[in-house]
């Protein structure tokens, strides 16, 4: 099993969490990975994580966005996420970080159970500043929590 990638810039945060709830023929495995350093001042499209190779789904669960270190703000940042180039929004839509105005606030966004949330093997997952927000430092930790579901060889049977 491979660890959580990171993206171009920025520092990592990731830590792979392994879980494992049997659930029928699945195991399921819970990720939650990070990426620091985003800074929210200017638009851009940042990869969060890739997918593994294989034949495993990943399940976006949620997108937690911290604050890291805000001084003189002014107004907050719309950001999206998702797979789709290059509007990566398929996740989340265009949402304003709404209460992201100090360091160290917080806020967690579940990814909606209507919103096309399975994503395929060795698929980068994007983080897209779409609105910057206007301070004089604004930077973002971003995390992403979800798991894999694995069809392959991992079976569990459970017994009759």
């Amino acid at each position: 099993m491979s660890y959580p990638q990171r993206g171009k810039t920025g520092e990592v945060y990731g830590v792979q969490i392994d879980k494992y709830a049997l659930t029928g023929d699945v195991k399921n495995t819970s990720y939650k990975v990070g990426y620091g350093g985003v800074d929210s001042t200017a638009t851009q499209s940042t990869i969060l994580y890739t997918t593994e190779a294989g034949t495993s789904l990943f399940h976006v669960q949620e997108l937690i966005v911290v604050a890291q270190l805000i001084t003189t703000h002014t107004s907050v940042a719309s950001i999206s996420l998702g797979t789709n180039s290059t509007a990566f929004d398929n996740l989340l839509a265009i949402t304003a970080q709404t209460g992201l105005t100090a360091t160290g606030h917080k806020l967690t966004t579940v990814i909606p159970a209507t919103t096309v949330s399975v994503i395929a093997a060795s698929t980068a997952i994007y983080f897209k500043v779409t609105t910057a927000s206007v301070g004089a430092v604004e930077t973002y930790a971003i995390y992403l929590r979800g798991y894999y579901e694995d069809y392959g060889t991992n079976y569990v049977t459970i017994p009759a």
